[in-house]
């Protein structure tokens, strides 16, 4: 019959060591930081989307010495700029944008400017490309 007495176990056995057997588990971790690296920042706490959805930004862009304001909600709630996007139609983007008056203000500062339709469109679509993050309109 087995011995199954578990009071009587030997209690002088050597149990599993740990030791550098090669592998990570052993190794302890160095601080490998540079003495003249920057203090961590820490960052802001990330908003929802829904949160930063009602957080109309509103975008300052400085064009022909005058300065034109737009909304962060035109980029993305408004089904006009969409179309016109959608087709390649900047300077329907743009009149999207800045609103009728607005744009009406860019055309005249571009042209007293002395600058062609393409080129103050352009112009203008790159600040605000800029602005926003986006990608320019290249060549």
């Amino acid at each position: 019959m087995p011995d199954t007495d578990f009071d009587a176990f030997d209690d002088n056995t050597p149990g599993p060591q740990r030791g550098n057997n090669g592998g990570k588990r052993g190794k302890k971790r160095r601080n490998n930081i540079p003495e003249h690296a920057p203090a961590p920042q820490d960052r802001p706490p990330k908003k929802s989307p829904q949160q930063a959805e009602a957080e109309d930004i509103e975008i300052r862009i400085t064009a022909f010495d005058d300065e034109f304001r737009i909304r962060r909600s035109e980029l993305q709630d408004n089904w006009q700029f969409f179309a016109a996007s959608a087709v390649g139609n900047v300077p329907g983007m743009l009149v999207q944008l800045l609103g009728r008056d607005g744009f009406v203000l860019f055309c005249q500062r571009a042209m007293e400017a002395g600058k062609t339709p393409g080129e103050a469109t352009k112009e203008m679509w790159d600040l605000i490309a800029q602005e926003v993050g986006v990608g320019d309109l290249g060549n």
